[in-house]
């Protein structure tokens, strides 16, 4: 002991060694209570290490949706389909009505024709199609083209359409536009096409007077309908007949407007009216000439009344979808509605009767009950039915002849 304390050597290094132990006894202490401070009710001291400060949650990015340089151009038609001849003038909602001649025109060029091929798909909300051309893959509710080819501007060689008669005498009136031409599976088109059944409620009501020249129309749906026309003749004989007829631009939703029936008025201009929404030039004179009959003056049945209108694209969208792969860049769309408001309780024309014998259900529109016959519980020998005189397309779905009775109520062939 007496050693130690001589030897300085030996104090300097215990000196030194007990500066390093508390210099290291100090920062352990220091850093086991950093950033946790003691609650001063309890004395606890938490004995977590702190931690790092949390960096912002980066939200992720949404590319932008891609569209392909071409639009697309689709007009068709819901036609009425009287399945109950019970029904009278406007308190009959068409509850089972045809989708006719939607067609769909693709137009690539004017953006240069860098689309070379797309794929199609229309979808029924409640319903199915029937017939497609070219033809497509029926599944269900769903109708698809897969992999169409765009040829664009090239000219379109004419070939036999025997396979699809109910397209055959309409085919140069659906080619004769500015579209691209289309190419599926050995079938070249400058449109697809497709029919089909579905449920669609008319909830625009007419009651018109033609003594007092005036219709009371009614919009009940919660949409405004466009281009509105009443076609009224209630007279049987067909060729010196009067004819009346009243337009509206708009129908609000909601509202009733009483509109004024002229007598030989000008008809309505489709194809100015499809001009308006966006069409081209002879995709609106196509229309034209194929719906300008059936909408205005529709048969050669001596007595008729017909409402026509025009629905919303937003309220097609709810019915049939249009779906495209790639999607295109603007979808132009429209559907038009023609019903028969056709008067019966008037006790004159070609449906009256006096007894049982006189009435039979009859296809009225000429087809076949293998193609899409329009059954209607009618007076046959008041009928004056010029089928060869009748631009009639049928359908390929088979309506049999209706198995209730068709007899004579009060002077009026009805359904029993």
């Amino acid at each position: 002991m007496a050693s130690l304390k001589n030897n300085p050597r030996i104090l300097g290094i215990f000196a030194l060694a007990f500066i390093l132990l508390s210099i290291v006894a100090v920062y352990f202490l220091m850093h086991i209570n950093e950033g946790a401070p003691i609650d001063d009710d309890s004395g606890y001291v938490p004995t977590t290490s702190p931690q790092p400060p949390t960096t912002p949650r980066q939200t992720p990015t949404i590319a932008p949706r891609q569209f392909a340089d071409y639009e697309v151009h689709e007009w068709g038609v819901i036609a009425g389909c009287d399945n109950n001849t019970s029904w009278i003038l406007t308190s009959r909602p068409e509850e089972v009505l045809i989708v006719k001649q939607p067609v769909v025109y693709i137009h690539s060029s004017k953006y240069g024709g860098k689309v070379e091929s797309f794929s199609a798909r229309a979808v029924f909300a409640d319903g199915r199609p029937t017939i497609t051309y070219p033809e497509a893959q029926l599944v269900g509710s769903k109708a698809e083209w897969k992999n169409v080819k765009i040829l664009g501007e090239k000219k379109l060689i004419s070939r036999a359409t025997k396979s699809l008669v109910p397209l055959e005498s309409i085919l140069s009136d659906l080619n004769d536009v500015e579209a691209d031409l289309l190419s599926y599976n050995g079938t070249d088109a400058r449109f697809l096409f497709y029919e089909g059944e579905m449920k669609f409620y008319n909830n625009v009501k007419v009651d018109y007077d033609i003594k007092s020249m005036k219709a009371k129309v009614t919009n009940n749906f919660n949409c405004d309908v466009y281009d509105v026309t009443i076609s009224v003749k209630e007279d049987p004989n067909f060729i010196s007949g009067k004819y009346f007829l009243g337009s509206l631009d708009v129908l609000p939703a909601g509202k009733s407007i009483e509109v004024k029936l002229a007598e030989t008025p000008n008809y309505p201009d489709l194809n100015a009216k499809m001009l308006s929404i966006g069409f081209t030039e002879k995709e609106s004179e196509a229309f034209q000439r194929l719906w300008q009959g059936p909408f205005f003056y529709p048969t050669n049945l001596g007595k008729f009344a017909k409402l026509s209108y025009r629905i919303p694209q937003a309220e097609v969208e709810k019915l049939i979808k249009l779906e495209f792969d790639p999607e295109p860049k603007k979808k132009l769309r429209t559907l038009w509605v023609v019903v028969d408001i056709e008067d019966k309780k008037s006790g004159t024309g070609p449906k009256d009767c006096i007894s049982d014998a006189d009435c039979a259900w009859v296809s009225t529109n000429c087809c076949p009950e293998n193609a899409g016959a329009y059954w209607e519980c009618v007076n046959p020998s008041k009928l004056k039915l010029n089928c060869s005189a009748i631009r009639q397309m049928c359908l390929q779905v088979i309506r049999p002849k209706p198995e209730t009775a068709c007899v004579c109520k009060e002077g009026i062939c009805t359904a029993s």
